[in-house]
């Protein structure tokens, strides 16, 4: 008995840990390689807690998950962030892509290990671990002398430790293998690493037509002072002197801008668009008005210090009833540029 135990545990250790070569004969095609992938990405961007939410929505439409996730920054700093994804290895070159497009990229290391042989070998040393557990459970069932069914029992134990061992650093190997494992940094853009400015101050010039003038001068130019509390909300005053015996012009309005995700956000440092609407009122040729519009416009140049926009309007201009006069339909055409405060 003890002689079959010896021989069995022979044969399957010499089998595990030197698997002989098969003979080269014609048959399937050999298996695909099973190739680790793992890198990191290094981004900058003015959002980063935006650009954090994106990559999680893009890693899930991937079919991919976050494994962690870290977003640090104190008060009055801008945050940082650093994610470690999983993805198929087929969908990490698109994605590092799209970080691309979402953000500046600084730096990124992607590389490729080569776990074939491991990977068998782990097969085979199971399959034959598996066949001897099963010789062994037979001979225990055959009802044996109880010192050698004990013996066979402790070797059944040891076998069965053996096999889970092995079969836990396969799984995790196989795990490695389906899924590429990325670490994403995500700093602040130097833009955004500035102090926070509490609005900006954007003088302009404009020049106003009026769609349908009935007798009255068509084209007034003027200028402007634009409070922007935040890229989405400012606060403007437009002045436009009398023309053609009309009095002169005063006009506030509201504004309210979005950015489009399709153009980047906002994000650029050169020719981001962006739409609105604006709502407001004043006086136009001497007349107390109501005022409401869409805007559209783009930004030349967003700067640290400086911003650029360049920007078109329809409004149209209701009047109150002492004025007596129909609502008019004006056109505008302004350059303005500002700096943080």
């Amino acid at each position: 008995m003890r002689r079959t135990i010896a021989l069995l545990l022979t044969c399957a250790c010499a089998t595990t840990h030197h698997p002989a070569v098969p003979p080269a004969i014609e048959g399937p095609p050999p298996e695909p390689p099973k190739l680790v992938s793992a890198g990191n990405v290094e981004v900058a961007s003015h959002d980063v807690d935006g650009l954090v939410h994106e990559v999680r929505g893009h890693v899930q439409a991937a079919r991919g998950y976050v494994t962690s996730e870290e977003v640090t920054g104190t008060a009055g700093e801008m945050p940082r962030a650093t994610l470690r994804v999983r993805l198929p290895p087929p969908e990490i070159p698109p994605f590092v892509d799209w970080l691309g497009t979402r953000s500046n990229l600084l730096a990124r290391r992607l590389g490729v290990q080569d776990v074939s042989r491991e990977y068998f070998d782990e097969e085979l040393a199971l399959s034959n671990l598996r066949t001897t557990l099963e010789r062994l459970e037979d001979i225990a069932a055959q009802g044996a002398k109880l010192h050698d069914v004990l013996e066979v029992e402790k070797e059944l134990t040891r076998l069965r430790g053996e096999i889970a061992r092995i079969e836990g650093g396969h799984r995790g190997r196989g795990d490695q293998v389906a899924l590429a494992t990325l670490d994403v940094s995500i700093a602040p853009a130097e833009e955004a690493l500035a102090p926070r400015a509490m609005f900006q101050l954007m003088p302009s010039a404009a020049v106003l037509a009026l769609v349908d003038a009935r007798g009255r001068e068509a084209v007034r130019a003027g200028g402007g002072l634009t409070l922007a509390f935040s890229r989405h909300l400012a606060l403007e005053l437009q002045l436009f002197p009398a023309r053609g015996g009309e009095g002169r012009s005063a006009l506030v309005t509201l504004h309210a801008a979005a950015y489009s995700d399709f153009f980047g956000g906002g994000r650029r440092r050169f020719l981001n668009p962006h739409l609105g609407l604006l709502a407001g009122g004043g006086s136009f040729a001497a007349h107390g008005a109501f005022t409401a519009g869409a805007t559209l416009g783009v930004e030349l140049y967003r700067g640290r210090r400086l911003l650029v926009d360049l920007g078109g309007r329809a409004q149209c201009l209701l009047y109150g009833s002492e004025a007596q006069r129909p609502a008019d339909v004006a056109l505008q055409v302004g350059l303005g540029a500002g700096v943080p405060f």
